[in-house]
Parts: C-alpha cells; sequence; structure tokens
C-alpha cells in the first residue's frame, strides 16, 4: 500500500484486550498483556519506526497490566484470545 493511501478498516478497537507479539521488539515487551486505550493511523516513517516506511499503519496506545503505556503498530499485536473469551 502506498504512503498516500489510507487503510480502510483497523483489527482492534477500544478495550480489546491485545498480547504483544513475541517478535516485537526488546523495548515494546513481547508477550506482554494489555488493552487497547487508544489508536491512530499513520502514512509516515517516523511515527512507526518498527514498520515498513513506505506503508500506512494503525498504532495502538496499548496499557499494559502494570498501567504503563506505549504506542505499537497493528503488525505486533494479536488479540488476547483467553480474556476475550472470558469477557463473552
Amino acid at each position: 500500500m502506498a504512503a498516500n493511501q489510507t487503510l480502510n478498516r483497523n483489527l482492534f478497537t477500544w478495550g480489546d484486550a491485545v498480547q504483544v507479539c513475541s517478535s516485537a521488539p526488546e523495548g515494546l515487551r513481547p508477550n506482554a498483556y494489555g488493552s487497547i486505550c487508544g489508536m491512530r493511523q499513520t502514512c509516515t516513517d517516523a511515527a512507526a519506526p518498527f514498520v515498513p516506511a513506505d506503508e500506512c499503519h494503525y498504532l495502538y496506545t496499548v496499557e499494559y497490566t502494570d498501567g504503563t503505556s506505549a504506542e505499537i503498530p497493528e503488525e505486533l499485536l494479536q488479540i488476547d484470545v483467553e480474556a476475550q473469551s472470558f469477557q463473552q
């Protein structure tokens, strides 16, 4: 997807329980759990240093279970299946 294009839909929404992928950089706390508390779309490389610069991405503010937070690209997150099934 070229940088001048926009994304049609995001995979996560506010309140979703997520886990950071094991392949994420150490600074994003691989395998950590949290919940989505914000999101934005970006098409600039400076805003998403962990993903290809020539593509648009959704970035999510994830609040970890210890109360700290980080902005993480969608590609480095997955649904926390266990928490999602518990909530339903």
